[in-house]
């Protein structure tokens, strides 16, 4: 007998990610860092595939810094950004815009040699249950735009949401137009744009 232990939901989910996968140009996972392997969605290698990637180890208010320390360089080893956060707290957070900002470094210099200066960087950020996507992204968009709690289940579906809190900035030319892809609160120089950060956040799967 076969036996499917995939739920409908993360069934579901896998499908948008690899979808929208497309449409994004780097993957944040967040891991609780207490557990890093095992609060991890063994589908991601797979699914964000070629696609840039930043490890996002939270909660380490509650691990033990020398293992997280640990487990930061085995993921950078792999080639992933890596970030340490306590999100509830806010610590850590604001590394999320240099790290992205260096993670895409390549893609951002093609970006502004054809004089995309503020383009918005797309971020799909993803996790199973209740290793603290919704606080993260509240965090780093300096608002509530997602439901948290200390539950799983609390926030469902996917969402697009729009950051210029988390803005990526570009020292190159900039582009001094008006431009759907370039923050309101940026200041209009040859010298210095913004970027939005634009998220793609999955909830309420294994995949989310």
């Amino acid at each position: 007998m076969h036996f499917q232990w995939y739920p409908g939901h993360m069934t579901k989910t896998r499908r948008q990610m690899a979808e929208y996968i497309k449409q994004v140009d780097a993957v944040c996972e967040v891991v609780d860092a207490r557990i890093p392997q095992v609060s991890r969605n063994p589908d991601m290698d797979e699914i964000a595939a070629g696609r840039p990637r930043m490890m996002i180890l939270n909660r380490i208010d509650l691990a033990d810094p020398n293992k997280t320390a640990v487990w930061a360089k085995h993921f950078r080893d792999q080639g992933m950004a890596v970030i340490q956060t306590d999100s509830r707290a806010g610590t850590g957070t604001q590394a999320f815009s240099n790290a992205v900002r260096t993670l895409l470094a390549d893609k951002i210099e093609q970006w502004n040699e054809k004089g995309l200066v503020g383009k918005a960087v797309r971020v799909m950020v993803v996790g199973i249950p209740n290793v603290g996507k919704s606080t993260f992204i509240n965090r780093i968009l300096g608002r509530k735009s997602a439901k948290a709690a200390d539950r799983p289940g609390v926030t469902r579906g996917s969402q697009w949401v729009a950051s210029t809190a988390a803005s990526i900035c570009s020292t190159r030319r900039a582009f001094c137009g008006p431009s759907s892809t370039t923050s309101a609160s940026a200041s209009c120089s040859p010298a210095r744009a913004r970027s939005r950060t634009i998220f793609w956040m999955s909830r309420r799967s294994a995949a989310s």
